[in-house]
């Protein structure tokens, strides 16, 4: 796991909600496309389930799953872990500085 493969899981998971209404009414050829864009979001996301895994620290374990597997928002992070959204902001970042 690396910063680009987090920035990719993020940029999938926007478009992975717009990609599944565009398949509903998508001519036939681009439906291989559509799906082939799907699978390769699940590769990330099952990337990132095992990286987190590896994660010792259990604060950093619920921290990359909040934020980038449930997608929470940092405010929701902070309801769900407590303290301010800032300083989990600023910790998530100096943990993946350190270790991605």
């Amino acid at each position: 796991m690396n910063k680009n493969k987090l920035k990719q899981l993020w940029d999938y998971e926007v478009d992975a909600k717009m990609w599944k209404v565009i398949r509903k009414t998508a001519p036939d050829k681009y439906i291989g496309m559509i799906d082939n864009i799907q699978k390769e979001s699940e590769k990330v996301r099952n990337e990132l389930y095992e990286y987190i895994l590896t994660v010792e620290d259990p604060y950093y374990r619920v921290l990359l799953t909040c934020r980038f597997i449930e997608r929470k928002t940092w405010k929701e992070v902070a309801q769900v872990m407590g303290g301010s959204a800032e300083s989990h902001r600023k910790a998530l970042s100096r943990f993946i500085e350190e270790n991605l």
